[in-house]
Protein backbone atom coordinates (compact mmCIF):
# COMPACT_ATOMS: atom_id res chain seq x y z
CA UNK A 1 0.00 0.00 0.00
CA UNK A 2 1.05 3.38 -1.06
CA UNK A 3 2.23 5.99 1.88
CA UNK A 4 2.08 9.77 1.05
CA UNK A 5 4.14 12.00 2.95
CA UNK A 6 3.31 15.78 3.17
CA UNK A 7 5.39 18.88 4.68
CA UNK A 8 4.39 20.16 8.93
CA UNK A 9 0.48 21.56 9.16
CA UNK A 10 2.57 25.21 10.00
CA UNK A 11 4.71 25.17 6.65
CA UNK A 12 1.92 24.36 4.27
CA UNK A 13 -0.77 27.05 6.28
CA UNK A 14 1.83 29.40 7.07
CA UNK A 15 -1.11 32.36 6.99
CA UNK A 16 -2.62 30.38 9.78
CA UNK A 17 0.43 30.07 12.44
CA UNK A 18 2.29 33.26 11.49
CA UNK A 19 -1.25 35.18 11.75
CA UNK A 20 -2.23 33.77 14.84
CA UNK A 21 1.71 34.51 15.90
CA UNK A 22 1.33 38.14 14.59
CA UNK A 23 -2.13 38.24 16.66
CA UNK A 24 -0.26 37.22 20.15
CA UNK A 25 2.83 39.50 20.05
CA UNK A 26 0.28 42.45 19.21
CA UNK A 27 -1.70 41.91 22.33
CA UNK A 28 1.94 41.38 24.19
CA UNK A 29 2.63 44.96 22.46
CA UNK A 30 -0.32 46.73 23.00
CA UNK A 31 -0.06 45.38 26.63
CA UNK A 32 3.36 46.47 27.09
CA UNK A 33 2.62 50.25 26.04
CA UNK A 34 0.21 50.49 28.51
CA UNK A 35 2.49 49.08 31.05
CA UNK A 36 5.21 51.94 29.83
CA UNK A 37 2.42 54.52 30.28
CA UNK A 38 1.15 53.60 33.14
CA UNK A 39 4.76 52.91 34.92
CA UNK A 40 6.42 56.03 33.53
CA UNK A 41 4.91 59.41 33.11
CA UNK A 42 5.87 59.66 29.16
CA UNK A 43 5.42 62.45 27.11
CA UNK A 44 3.08 62.44 23.74
CA UNK A 45 6.10 62.68 21.53
CA UNK A 46 6.68 59.20 23.52
CA UNK A 47 3.79 58.23 22.83
CA UNK A 48 3.89 58.81 18.81
CA UNK A 49 7.10 56.89 18.42
CA UNK A 50 5.61 54.02 20.21
CA UNK A 51 3.05 54.10 17.67
CA UNK A 52 5.52 54.44 14.79
CA UNK A 53 7.00 51.78 16.07
CA UNK A 54 3.91 49.54 16.05
CA UNK A 55 3.21 50.73 12.70
CA UNK A 56 6.81 49.87 11.75
CA UNK A 57 6.63 46.62 12.53
CA UNK A 58 3.61 46.00 11.65
CA UNK A 59 4.70 46.70 7.59
CA UNK A 60 8.20 44.85 7.99
CA UNK A 61 6.13 41.88 9.24
CA UNK A 62 3.75 41.90 6.32
CA UNK A 63 6.13 42.55 3.89
CA UNK A 64 8.88 39.52 4.99
CA UNK A 65 5.65 37.39 5.50
CA UNK A 66 4.44 38.18 1.56
CA UNK A 67 8.45 37.87 0.65
CA UNK A 68 8.88 34.46 2.34
CA UNK A 69 5.56 33.29 1.04
CA UNK A 70 6.27 33.65 -2.60
CA UNK A 71 9.93 32.22 -2.38
CA UNK A 72 10.15 29.77 0.22
CA UNK A 73 6.62 28.31 2.01
CA UNK A 74 4.19 28.56 -1.24
CA UNK A 75 6.16 25.18 -2.23
CA UNK A 76 5.22 23.62 0.48
CA UNK A 77 1.98 22.68 0.29
CA UNK A 78 2.54 21.16 -3.43
CA UNK A 79 5.96 18.79 -2.51
CA UNK A 80 5.41 15.38 -0.93
CA UNK A 81 6.95 12.22 -0.98
CA UNK A 82 5.31 8.61 -1.46
CA UNK A 83 6.33 4.76 -1.07
CA UNK A 84 4.91 2.58 -3.52
CA UNK A 85 6.07 -0.98 -4.07
CA UNK A 86 8.42 0.39 -7.09
CA UNK A 87 10.07 2.89 -5.37
CA UNK A 88 9.79 6.71 -4.18
CA UNK A 89 8.01 9.19 -5.77
CA UNK A 90 9.29 12.66 -4.79
CA UNK A 91 6.91 15.73 -6.10
CA UNK A 92 7.83 18.97 -5.77
CA UNK A 93 7.06 22.66 -8.14
CA UNK A 94 8.58 21.68 -11.45
CA UNK A 95 8.42 17.82 -11.55
CA UNK A 96 7.66 14.54 -10.43
CA UNK A 97 11.02 12.53 -9.46
CA UNK A 98 10.52 8.22 -9.38
CA UNK A 99 12.86 6.59 -8.20
CA UNK A 100 13.52 2.67 -8.10
CA UNK A 101 14.49 1.02 -4.57
CA UNK A 102 17.19 -0.37 -6.96
CA UNK A 103 18.62 2.82 -8.14
CA UNK A 104 19.28 3.79 -5.04
CA UNK A 105 23.25 4.16 -4.16
CA UNK A 106 23.44 5.33 -1.05
CA UNK A 107 21.57 7.01 2.05
CA UNK A 108 23.29 9.52 4.05
CA UNK A 109 22.29 11.52 7.09
CA UNK A 110 23.82 14.80 8.53
CA UNK A 111 22.41 15.38 11.08
CA UNK A 112 22.48 17.38 14.93
CA UNK A 113 21.46 14.85 17.61
CA UNK A 114 17.35 15.65 18.73
CA UNK A 115 17.69 19.23 17.04
CA UNK A 116 17.24 18.42 13.39
CA UNK A 117 19.13 17.25 10.16
CA UNK A 118 18.37 15.74 6.68
CA UNK A 119 18.31 12.28 4.78
CA UNK A 120 20.02 12.49 1.79
CA UNK A 121 18.97 9.67 -1.31
CA UNK A 122 21.77 9.37 -3.53
CA UNK A 123 20.20 7.33 -6.22
CA UNK A 124 21.14 6.92 -10.10
CA UNK A 125 21.41 10.49 -11.96
CA UNK A 126 20.83 13.10 -9.03
CA UNK A 127 19.57 12.95 -4.88
CA UNK A 128 17.00 14.32 -3.10
CA UNK A 129 17.09 15.68 0.11
CA UNK A 130 14.23 14.82 2.96
CA UNK A 131 14.52 16.86 6.54
CA UNK A 132 12.49 16.47 9.75
CA UNK A 133 9.99 19.02 9.03
CA UNK A 134 8.16 16.41 7.08
CA UNK A 135 5.51 15.20 8.64
CA UNK A 136 6.02 11.50 9.91
CA UNK A 137 9.76 11.42 8.84
CA UNK A 138 10.18 8.62 11.21
CA UNK A 139 7.55 6.54 9.90
CA UNK A 140 9.18 7.05 6.03
CA UNK A 141 12.80 6.14 7.41
CA UNK A 142 11.79 3.16 9.04
CA UNK A 143 9.16 2.49 5.85
CA UNK A 144 11.69 2.64 3.41
CA UNK A 145 14.38 0.78 5.75
CA UNK A 146 11.92 -2.48 5.36
CA UNK A 147 11.71 -1.83 1.38
CA UNK A 148 15.26 -1.89 1.46
CA UNK A 149 15.66 -4.71 3.23
CA UNK A 150 13.77 -6.82 1.43
CA UNK A 151 15.15 -5.64 -1.43
CA UNK A 152 18.34 -6.69 -0.20
CA UNK A 153 20.01 -3.60 -0.12
CA UNK A 154 20.99 -3.02 3.50
CA UNK A 155 24.74 -2.16 1.84
CA UNK A 156 23.56 1.22 0.87
CA UNK A 157 22.81 2.43 4.58
CA UNK A 158 24.82 2.46 7.34
CA UNK A 159 22.83 1.34 9.97
CA UNK A 160 23.58 3.44 13.28
CA UNK A 161 23.98 6.37 11.00
CA UNK A 162 20.14 5.27 9.95
CA UNK A 163 18.97 5.07 13.48
CA UNK A 164 20.75 8.10 14.68
CA UNK A 165 18.65 9.93 12.54
CA UNK A 166 15.35 7.97 12.86
CA UNK A 167 15.94 8.46 16.87
CA UNK A 168 16.11 12.35 15.61
CA UNK A 169 13.00 11.75 13.65
CA UNK A 170 10.75 10.36 15.51
CA UNK A 171 11.18 13.03 18.71
CA UNK A 172 11.07 15.64 16.34
CA UNK A 173 7.63 14.29 15.27
CA UNK A 174 6.59 13.91 18.91
CA UNK A 175 7.80 17.36 19.52
CA UNK A 176 6.12 18.67 16.84
CA UNK A 177 2.89 17.05 17.77
CA UNK A 178 3.22 18.26 21.41
CA UNK A 179 4.05 22.45 20.63
CA UNK A 180 0.47 21.96 18.09
CA UNK A 181 -1.06 20.30 20.72
CA UNK A 182 0.04 22.33 23.60
CA UNK A 183 0.73 26.19 21.73
CA UNK A 184 -2.59 27.53 22.87
CA UNK A 185 -2.62 26.23 26.45
CA UNK A 186 1.59 27.86 25.98
CA UNK A 187 -0.20 31.56 24.82
CA UNK A 188 -2.56 31.45 27.41
CA UNK A 189 -0.62 31.23 30.02
CA UNK A 190 1.94 33.34 29.17
CA UNK A 191 -0.80 36.43 28.51
CA UNK A 192 -1.83 35.17 31.93
CA UNK A 193 1.97 36.18 33.25
CA UNK A 194 2.05 39.26 31.22
CA UNK A 195 -1.36 40.27 33.02
CA UNK A 196 -0.32 39.75 36.37
CA UNK A 197 2.77 41.45 35.65
CA UNK A 198 0.58 44.11 34.28
CA UNK A 199 -0.83 44.77 37.18
CA UNK A 200 2.49 44.30 39.17
CA UNK A 201 3.95 47.39 37.12
CA UNK A 202 0.80 49.37 37.38
CA UNK A 203 1.51 48.88 41.40
CA UNK A 204 5.01 49.68 41.44
CA UNK A 205 5.44 52.22 38.71
CA UNK A 206 8.96 52.01 37.61
CA UNK A 207 9.94 51.54 33.44
CA UNK A 208 12.68 49.55 34.12
CA UNK A 209 10.49 47.38 36.31
CA UNK A 210 8.26 46.96 33.31
CA UNK A 211 10.86 46.29 31.12
CA UNK A 212 12.60 43.25 33.57
CA UNK A 213 8.61 41.79 34.13
CA UNK A 214 7.87 41.84 30.59
CA UNK A 215 11.29 39.76 29.25
CA UNK A 216 10.34 37.14 32.35
CA UNK A 217 6.68 37.02 31.84
CA UNK A 218 7.63 36.04 27.66
CA UNK A 219 10.89 34.53 27.84
CA UNK A 220 10.83 31.86 31.19
CA UNK A 221 7.69 29.97 29.84
CA UNK A 222 9.37 29.30 26.53
CA UNK A 223 12.79 28.59 28.79
CA UNK A 224 10.21 26.16 30.60
CA UNK A 225 8.91 24.28 28.05
CA UNK A 226 12.78 24.10 26.65
CA UNK A 227 13.26 22.35 29.53
CA UNK A 228 10.17 19.95 30.03
CA UNK A 229 11.04 19.08 26.13
CA UNK A 230 14.95 17.82 26.83
CA UNK A 231 13.50 15.93 30.27
CA UNK A 232 10.90 13.93 27.83
CA UNK A 233 13.80 13.80 24.74
CA UNK A 234 16.17 11.92 27.62
CA UNK A 235 13.55 9.37 28.67
CA UNK A 236 12.88 8.32 24.95
CA UNK A 237 16.57 7.83 24.40
CA UNK A 238 16.77 5.75 27.49
CA UNK A 239 13.86 3.60 26.36
CA UNK A 240 14.98 3.62 22.17
CA UNK A 241 16.94 0.01 21.33
CA UNK A 242 18.59 0.20 18.30
CA UNK A 243 19.22 -3.38 18.12
CA UNK A 244 15.65 -3.05 17.15
CA UNK A 245 15.19 -0.33 15.89
CA UNK A 246 13.02 0.49 18.04
CA UNK A 247 12.01 4.01 19.53
CA UNK A 248 8.97 4.34 21.61
CA UNK A 249 5.61 6.00 20.77
CA UNK A 250 3.91 9.26 23.02
CA UNK A 251 3.13 8.44 26.22
CA UNK A 252 0.39 11.53 26.45
CA UNK A 253 0.15 10.98 30.16
CA UNK A 254 3.79 11.03 30.92
CA UNK A 255 4.04 13.73 28.65
CA UNK A 256 1.42 16.02 30.86
CA UNK A 257 2.71 15.02 34.08
CA UNK A 258 5.99 16.59 33.08
CA UNK A 259 4.65 20.01 32.07
CA UNK A 260 2.85 20.38 34.90
CA UNK A 261 6.00 19.59 37.46
CA UNK A 262 7.60 22.15 35.11
CA UNK A 263 4.88 24.91 34.48
CA UNK A 264 4.11 24.49 38.49
CA UNK A 265 7.64 24.99 39.68
CA UNK A 266 8.33 28.12 37.10
CA UNK A 267 4.50 29.71 38.45
CA UNK A 268 6.03 29.26 42.26
CA UNK A 269 9.44 30.84 41.11
CA UNK A 270 7.97 33.75 38.99
CA UNK A 271 5.56 34.85 42.12
CA UNK A 272 8.67 34.33 44.08
CA UNK A 273 10.43 36.72 41.75
CA UNK A 274 6.93 39.33 42.03
CA UNK A 275 7.33 39.34 45.31
CA UNK A 276 11.30 40.17 45.81
CA UNK A 277 10.80 42.78 42.77
CA UNK A 278 8.05 44.63 44.64
CA UNK A 279 10.03 44.74 47.71
CA UNK A 280 12.80 46.58 46.16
Amino acid sequence: MDKKYIYRKHLREPSKYLGALFLFFLIVYIIFSLAIFFSNRVTVEEIIILLIGGIAVILIVGLEYIILYFTVFKRFKIINVSLTEEGIVYKNLKKDIRIKYSDIIKLKFPSIKYTGGWIKIVYNGGSIRLTVVLENIGDFLKSLKEKLDEEDMGHVYNEKAMYNFYKTAEFSDQSWARLYEYSKKIAIFILCNIFIAFIAIIIKSNLEYTIILFAISIMCPLITFIIAEIIIGRVIAKKAKREEFFVPHRDKLYELKVYKLAFGIYSIIYLIILALMGLR
